[in-house]
Formats: structure tokens, C-alpha cells, sequence
């Protein structure tokens, strides 16, 4: 009874997470940080951390982080894929940086956007004049500068980052996000029922192999490919 009650579950959670993962009319659900759950609530912007380039005559790493985008990495510049970009330049000894960051993971029309950007996230306090505010700045794929936000207007960086990514790749970047954010949730739904999945393999009650469960982990591992796969396509440039 307690393996039947185990399964059961499962399943309802596997259609619940489909419930959860797209609106009424099949579009992605935008949660709040306080309302995502389960599996959505992992989600986050995925920064790299960066360094300035060596500081050249002439040259304030401050002003121009596109100098990093543009070096080669053996000359210190930063390594990337074929993608706009997108920096942050925070103090992470700041409290008020760190929150104004965290809020971004909360908006998933950002959270989506960047996953088709580079982002990167910069210590200000390697600047020689480090900046008092937190802040973004856009740059299009071929390192040009699209503009910047500030403090509590990061959220903004959206509308700069649709400028890039038009001038970039010739598609409405409003037009991408949404499949990019269904997939993100696909994948995480996919990890966070592996993860429950685990420990039922093996029957606590009787010690057998649940075969029922073997083959959901199956199913469940052949959807994370393809949405892994449906990612990379949707970054490709």
C-alpha cells in the first residue's frame, strides 16, 4: 500500500508540474519570488563572475567593460559564446547591490531574457574609482554599447536588452523568451523529480525494484534531453 501511495504521488506530481510550468493559455506562468515553488524557485540569473581588463594608457575599465568583451582571453578578456551581453557591476560587500540583484531572479521575463545573453557580474570595488550604484550594463553581440541602468531601475535593462538583441540577431527578443522560460522550467521540473525519485527505486516496504518507477525516471531523463536540446536551440546564434 505504502509503494501505491508512493507512485500516486508522483504522478500527481508530474501534472502538477505541468499545470504550474504554463498559464490557462498555455504560456508561461511570470511567478513572483514569494509565489515560485517546487522546482521554479531555483531558478536565478546565471552570472560569471569577471575581472577588468588590464588597465591600458588612456583606458578606465570603469567607463568601457566592452574592452573585456572584444580582447582575446589570453590578453584577459572575458570568455564567452556568441551572444549580446549583459554586465553587472556590483560591490558585494553591500547589501542593498545584493538585494537589487536578487530581485532580478524574481522577474522571469529577465531571468529568460538572460539566458540569451552573456552575463557577467563585476566586482566595483576592482575599479580604481568604484561606482556608488549597482548597475547593468546592455552590450550587442558585436561588443557596442546599447546603454546602462541604475539602482533600483535595473529591472529596466529589459527594454535595453531587446535593443541588443534585435540589433544582434534580427528577432524580437519578446518573441524568445517565453519558450526559453518554459524550458527552464521543464528542465528544473526534470531535476527536482529525479531527485524525489531516487530513493523509490527500491521499495522501502519489500525491498524490490520498483519497475514502474525505473521506467518514470526514464520518461522523465528522455524529457530533460529534450528540453536541454530545445534550449540550445533557442541560444544558437
Amino acid at each position: 500500500m505504502a509503494s501505491s501511495r508512493v507512485l500516486v504521488a508522483l504522478v500527481l506530481v508530474t501534472l502538477a508540474s505541468s499545470a504550474l510550468a504554463h498559464g490557462p493559455s498555455g504560456a508561461p506562468v511570470r511567478p513572483s519570488r514569494q509565489s515560485q515553488t517546487l522546482w521554479l524557485r531555483d531558478l536565478g540569473v546565471t552570472w560569471t563572475p569577471a575581472f577588468p581588463p588590464s588597465a591600458e594608457p588612456g583606458y578606465d575599465p570603469g567607463l568601457d567593460l566592452g574592452h573585456a568583451l572584444s580582447k582575446p582571453a589570453a590578453q584577459g578578456g572575458w570568455v564567452g559564446r556568441k551572444a549580446p551581453s549583459l554586465i553587472a557591476v556590483y560591490d558585494p560587500g553591500s547589501e542593498d547591490h545584493l538585494k537589487r540583484l536578487a530581485e532580478l531572479d524574481g522577474d522571469s521575463r529577465f531571468l529568460a531574457a538572460s539566458r540569451l545573453f552573456n552575463t557577467y557580474k563585476v566586482d566595483a570595488r576592482t575599479f580604481p574609482k568604484p561606482p556608488p550604484e549597482v548597475h547593468l550594463i546592455v552590450y550587442d553581440v558585436q561588443g557596442a554599447r546599447v546603454g546602462e541602468v541604475y539602482g533600483k531601475q535595473l529591472r529596466r535593462a529589459y527594454d535595453l536588452m531587446e535593443v541588443a538583441y534585435k540589433r544582434s540577431k534580427g528577432k524580437k527578443l519578446s518573441k524568445v523568451w517565453p519558450a526559453v522560460y518554459t524550458q527552464l522550467g521543464q528542465l528544473a521540473r526534470c531535476d527536482y523529480l529525479l531527485r524525489r525519485m531516487e530513493g523509490r527505486i527500491v521499495c522501502t516496504d519489500c525491498g524490490r525494484t520498483r519497475d514502474d518507477v525505473i521506467k518514470l525516471v526514464a520518461s522523465t531523463k528522455k524529457e530533460r534531453r529534450e528540453a536541454q536540446d530545445e534550449v540550445a536551440r533557442l541560444l544558437a546564434f
